[in-house]
Formats: structure tokens, sequence, C-alpha cells
């Protein structure tokens, strides 16, 4: 059976999904993907890719989304490929690559394929202002027609009941990093890692964006600097296009122990394995899960709805208004009770390896095929 799948770029963190669609032997796939984008985190990994794909060209249209300026990916040539490859099931991002969504749509409309929509909903921290607000009922007329939905979180399926989509059209793939694949390269380094006990050290990994809220991170780690001096470290890892903001953020806090990492793919494992918690301000997602496998509690605001899946209380803080202030007495809480930090870090690799692995996530793309194709 074939399998069309159209995503913007293609993220290292979605390649062990492709692989494993192209390896099955129940479908053949193609993964049709564009060029990077000049601004945002949309940047290709790197090859030789272990899945068929073929690459589009592609432009870029400037537009802003009601979150600041953005780059919509738009493959002028993509309906005809899909002509010429004739998929029986179609998988699409969704909003993000608004244009090639709808080419795949109509044609598999026109052609009596199954399209299946593949998105987060809405997230809960952001207003749509703009032409993105004006979308809005386009959107969800692509929504409500496609043969099935796969989202992120509960969150997400939550919003696409409330917009009228029927339960058993709705796959809830909670999103999440490739939990062998961590498994196995925290099995090959866990032994070499020398971890400072007498350092307490704070993380965060992602992409550097104004929505992040840096600052909240920031001023909380000043406060605790001022207290605790060299027994704390802040280790920010990533890049994008707010980074020198952050950094002059940094200096102009006189931060002393705090380390800029830049963007880290290969052996990133090594610095969760180092830290005591991880941090998630504001907006974000994978980093969730990639540090509750390393075993590290999570402090986390609103992120992208998945939050609320992974995070207990018995593993982490979900605060929905999280401010300076409050990461603050949470950090020190944990600074001052390593024994609740501990047990904090094994329930959260629990969670990962059990209820969220990867697995299940993959599981969830199956389900939401033979759904359409029955």
């Amino acid at each position: 059976m074939k399998i069309a799948i159209i995503y913007q770029v293609v993220f290292h963190y979605r390649m062990p999904l492709y692989e494993y669609i192209s390896n099955s032997i129940k479908y053949e796939s193609v993964l049709f993907y564009g060029k990077n984008s000049k601004i945002g985190k949309s940047i290709n990994a790197k090859g030789p890719y272990n899945f068929v794909s073929k690459k589009l060209k592609t432009y870029r249209l400037p537009i802003n989304m009601g979150h600041g300026q953005a780059e919509m990916p738009f493959f002028p040539f993509l309906f005809f490929q899909l002509i010429r490859y004739n998929p029986k099931v179609i998988i699409s991002e969704g909003i993000s690559g608004l244009p090639n969504t709808l080419q795949a749509f109509l044609y598999a409309k026109l052609f009596r394929k199954k399209f299946i929509w593949w998105g987060l909903g809405r997230l809960e921290n952001r207003e749509y202002k703009g032409f993105r607000k004006h979308l809005e009922f386009f959107i969800r007329f692509l929504e409500r027609r496609s043969d099935a939905i796969i989202t992120y979180s509960t969150e997400g399926e939550k919003f696409y009941e409330n917009i009228g989509i029927t339960k058993n059209k709705i796959f809830k793939a909670i999103n999440v990093v490739d939990t062998n694949k961590r498994l196995k390269e925290i099995s090959l380094i866990s032994d070499k890692v020398a971890k400072d006990d007498n350092v307490f050290q704070i993380l965060f990994v992602g992409v550097i964006i104004p929505e992040k809220k840096l600052e909240v991170l920031l001023d909380a780690f000043k406060m605790l600097e001022d207290k605790y001096g060299d027994r704390i470290k802040l280790l920010i890892i990533g890049s994008g296009n707010y980074l020198d903001t952050i950094k002059k953020y940094s200096e102009k806090l006189e931060l002393k122990n705090i380390e800029f990492k830049g963007k880290v793919i290969d052996g990133i494992s090594k610095y969760f394995l180092e830290s005591d918690v991880f941090v998630l301000p504001n907006l974000g997602g994978l980093a969730i899960s990639d540090s509750m496998i390393h075993g590290l509690p999570v402090i986390a605001s609103k992120a992208d709805g998945t939050e609320k899946d992974l995070i207990s209380d018995d593993c982490g803080v979900l605060d929905a208004d999280l401010n300076s202030s409050k990461l603050f007495l949470y950090l020190e809480d944990f600074i001052l009770d390593k024994e609740k930090l501990k047990k904090m870090g094994i329930i959260a690799k629990l969670r990962m390896t059990s209820t969220f692995s990867y697995n299940n996530y993959l599981e969830m793309f199956d389900k939401a095929i033979n759904k359409v194709i029955k």
C-alpha cells in the first residue's frame, strides 16, 4: 500500500517515524519535503536518509501567523508528484505547511484517496491574530473533512472533539522522542559520564526564540546564583534567532555560572545525564520526553499540550502561570531535597519506558492508517 507523507523539512526527530513506515512490510512510502527555511527552526537533518524521500522545489512565503514573522513552505509541483506516485493514503502536516496540505487534500478528494491531517490542534498559550486569525474557518473546514486526525496530545484530542470531529477519527500519538534509541545511547555512555554531585545543574534544550520565555529562567537563576553561588550551574543548549538577545540578557544580569552550548544533536545524552533538572519556561514539547527518558524531573509551563500528558506530580512540576519567583522556589526545593529529586527522576524514566514509549507513538500511526483504509 502506497503512503505519501508531506512535511516541510526532514526534522531530525521525525526520522525514526519515517524509517518505521518505510521499513514496514505493510507499506510503501515516500516523504515529500522541501528546502530549509532562512528563519526559524525548519532545517533539514543531515543525510543520507534510511527511507525513500523526494525533495521538492520550494517557495518560502513570508507570513505573519500572529506570533511573529514566519515562512510558509509551498511546493508548486506537489500535486503533480502525487498524481505520479498515486498513493492510497496521504499523511500531511497541518497548519505549518498549509499550501501543501491544501494541495494534498484536493488531490485526495479528486482521486478518492484517504487524507490524514497531522496537527497539534490549538496551542493554549497562543492567541492568533491578523492573517492567521482569518484562516481559522478554512482550517476547520479541512480538519473536519479529513478522513482521520493524528494529534500530539490529550489537549489536541479535546480540541478536535470540540470542533465536531468524532472520537473514532482522532488518533492521539503523544509526541515523544525515540525512547528506544535514547535508551541505547544512555547504556553506552552512562558509565563514562562524570556527574559533579557538588554542583546542581539546570538544563534547557530547545530552539532559542522569544516564545520560549528564557528570560524567566535566567531571572530565576540570577536569584539562585546570588544565594548559592558556584553550587549551581545553568546549561543552555540550542540555537535560534533569539540566541544573541538571550546572551546579552545574561550579560546584563551578570550571570557567572551559565554556559551556552549552541545546537547539539549527536551526543546530547551526555548533557542530560550530567544535569539535575530540566526547565521549560514556555512553548516547547519534545525536550520534556527527552529529559524524562534520561531520568530528569521537569519543571514546565504551558508548552504544546504534551506536558499535561507526560508530567505528573510525582515526576515534575507543571505550572501554567510560571514566573521567575515561582521557578526560583521550585528549583530551590529540589536543591534542598536531593532525595525527592532522585525519586522523581526514577518515576519520570519509568513513565517514558512504559506509558509513553516510542512504540506507543508508532502504534497510533498504524491505527490511523488502518482506520482510513477499512
